[in-house]
């Protein structure tokens, strides 16, 4: 099956998404946002980002902002926007593990669907 992946890689104050990842993280290692390698996945929906991959790395880097005292609002990082992209690859993207009875895809190939939209 083609699969509709839109992708671009957008840079966003880390603000946006930190208070989502901190929620759903309960602990991780500081990260410098010029340390990461693998860009977190997001969807704007209605104005508001939400995180579909990367919960971990994004409680990381707002760790790191505050370690270094610097307000999350004024970091900014490389996101990678996949609104507009078939529901069923945000779903599987966001899910770890394999496929399932209402998985057509795995979290893996989800997400290397995103990276050769984007041209990784």
């Amino acid at each position: 099956m083609k699969w509709k992946v839109k992708a671009k890689v957008i840079r966003i104050p880390l603000s946006e998404v930190a208070r989502e990842a901190l929620a759903n993280v309960d602990d991780a290692p500081d990260l410098d946002p010029s340390d990461i390698t693998e860009l977190p996945i997001i969807v704007n929906e209605g104005g508001k980002y939400s995180i579909v991959d990367g919960f971990h790395r994004i409680a990381g880097m707002a760790g790191w902002a505050e370690s270094e005292a610097r307000p999350t609002k004024g970091v900014k990082i490389d996101v990678i926007d996949i609104s507009g992209s078939d529901e069923d690859v945000i779903g599987c993207a966001a899910e770890p593990g394999g496929r399932g009875r209402f998985r057509p895809l795995s979290q893996d190939e989800a997400i290397a669907l995103i990276a050769e939209a984007i041209g990784g």
